[in-house]
């Protein structure tokens, strides 16, 4: 809610250009979150759901691949946009700091394999709103440029990383003292393990966003800002279903030590697939003045935009627990090779359709990968469990 307040204020008083820039740099930091997990929190809860010595051994780990990547990840961002000759470069490299905060922020596994998610909604619902003020204060004060406010968000989004750390302590002393004598984990077995859950990851999030490079190489950022405004909304609405399997990932791991991951599957994806139906069917019934709503009427023209995205939001809503599933089995390469496959379909889609149909190609291509995604978690779960 609060990042759709954001979002309709920016798109009503940024210029077009800068909304696209803004949103861009959205698309890049979430990539970067992905990233920067480097598949450490699935493995986490696929490893130490039902052993809290496992669970602790990992998560130390898990914390330095998180040190090292996002220091990487910050590198070659900065690099980046030296390259890119961006204004006001010096925010945006300010911004890419935040993913240090993810190195801490997985202490909030033990909220997760608990399935208590009670904490951390609050401190991102408690920051997300912080945020919002903050960036409506300097937009109501003047700022027309993405860069200050991109830091502003990012800002936020490491107070809330750090936050849940702070929250996670007393119960990270407790799980301390149990598993005080487990063995350390090698890390060259811990990166076997993730690298597959990583490549899952990175590869998701790049389908996901990918596009964005897409449309501002070859359309512009005035373009990609229209494109932005459906894929918000798309983005949006998938993370109900993104969220609902996350959260469900400890449960899954357990039912498919229980021998009944199956059954467990369809018990979560059917209520999934029905609100994913009802609330995308309305969606697409009323993209135009749902479009006009939230950004304001010079966002009409995504309209038909969002109609593919919404076709693809509902193919997330159908596949995700299948996906899940596969992990909760330990099935990482699968799941990778499964991703990477959906990423190449994006891509071979927005080389394709962009230039003969513009930002209504790119939705089409996320379309196609979200069915990519769909058909094969469906067809391998079935083969291997």
């Amino acid at each position: 809610m609060c990042s759709a307040l954001t979002l309709a204020i920016l798109a009503r008083e940024l210029p077009l250009g800068e909304f696209g820039r803004y949103t861009f740099y959205l698309a890049l930091f979430a990539f970067l979150d992905g990233l920067v997990d480097f598949g450490s929190g699935a493995l986490v809860l696929q490893k130490g759901t039902s052993d809290e010595g496992a669970f602790m051994a990992m998560l130390r780990v898990a914390r330095g691949v998180r040190g090292v990547v996002a220091l990487a990840s910050m590198a070659l961002l900065a690099l980046a946009i030296g390259m890119l000759d961006e204004a006001q470069a010096g925010w945006i490299v300010l911004a890419a700091l935040y993913p240090l905060s993810r190195t801490l922020e997985a202490s909030s596994l033990v909220f997760q394999r608990r399935i208590k998610h009670g904490t951390p909604v609050l401190l991102r619902g408690v920051a997300a709103s912080l945020r919002t003020l903050s960036i409506a204060f300097l937009v109501l004060d003047g700022t027309t440029s993405a860069a200050p406010l991109l830091a502003v968000h990012a800002a936020w989004i490491a107070a809330a990383n750090l936050a849940q750390h702070w929250a996670a302590r007393k119960e990270l002393l407790r799980l301390s003292k149990v598993a005080s004598a487990w063995p350390a984990v090698p890390l060259r077995g811990f990166l076997a393990l993730a690298f597959p859950l990583a490549l899952a990851s990175v590869s998701q999030q790049a389908y996901f966003y990918v596009d964005n490079l897409f449309v501002r190489g070859m359309l512009g950022t005035e373009e990609l800002g229209r494109y932005n405004a459906a894929a918000r909304i798309f983005s949006w609405l998938v993370l109900f279903a993104a969220y609902a399997t996350s959260a469900a990932l400890p449960w899954l791991v357990r039912q498919h030590e229980a021998g009944s991951l199956n059954a467990a599957t369809r018990q979560l994806s059917q209520p999934l697939l029905v609100g994913g139906v009802l609330v995308c069917g309305s969606a697409f019934a009323f993209a135009d003045p749902l479009l006009g709503f939230v950004f304001g009427p010079d966002f009409s023209a995504s309209a038909a935009s969002l109609r593919w995205l919404l076709l693809g939001a509902l193919c997330v809503f159908a596949g995700a627990p299948f996906l899940t599933a596969l992990v909760a089995a330990g099935h990482n390469w699968t799941v990778a090779k499964i991703t990477t496959a959906a990423l190449l379909v994006n891509v071979i889609g927005n080389l394709w359709w962009i230039p003969s149909s513009g930002i209504q190609g790119a939705a089409a291509a996320t379309l196609a990968s979200e069915a990519t995604i769909l058909v094969t978690s469906l067809f391998l779960l079935r083969r291997r469990t």
